[in-house]
């Protein structure tokens, strides 16, 4: 998710970039001309890298409302480490593995959250997505693997929202 805002800022850029070569001439303009030229060919190449990292990773925004988000600055502790307690077991509930390794990073939008992000080769995205498929299932109907994670949405009188790729759905208690 924050790679593809990333490599949508980069398209952007060498859009601009690229209107910038063609309202500049070399003959004219020569050193704007090739400053502009060097811009795009590195825009390139980081979003050539970028491709690469997109397809290799797994990434889920996960935001709350509610009493856990503190003026929108943050996230009280007792919360945030209770859930992701809970979305840790999760994912290891719909893998094979003992336990799930995944990147935190803070994000601050509308709503205050994290996007973890899976941080090892041997954990296919498809791991990752049964879980995804489980927490969407559990935004719409009571789910055995979600109760722990809905009593402490409740507990805190909180809403979670779910984005990864195209999908987007909110989990609330019920």
């Amino acid at each position: 998710m924050l790679r593809k805002l990333e490599r949508d800022f980069l398209m952007a850029d060498l859009g601009a970039v690229e209107e910038m070569i063609a309202f500049h001439s070399a003959d004219i303009h020569s050193f704007s001309y090739h400053q502009f030229i060097q811009r795009k060919k590195s825009l390139e190449r980081q979003l050539k890298e970028m491709d690469v990292v997109i397809e290799s990773q797994f990434e889920i925004g996960v935001y709350f409302g509610g009493d856990p988000v503190e003026n929108e600055h943050g996230i009280t502790v007792d919360f945030a480490s209770k859930l992701l307690h809970h979305f840790n077991a999760l994912i290891v509930q719909t893998s094979e593995a003992q336990r799930a390794r995944l990147f935190l990073t803070i994000q601050q939008r509308r709503m205050m959250g994290f996007v973890l992000e899976a941080c090892e080769e041997d954990l296919a995205a498809q791991t990752h997505l049964r879980a995804l498929d489980l927490l969407e299932a559990g935004s719409r109907q009571q789910h055995p693997q979600l109760d722990g994670l809905i009593c402490l949405l409740k507990e805190h009188q909180a809403t979670m929202q779910v984005r990864c790729d195209e999908r987007e759905f909110t989990v609330s208690p019920r």
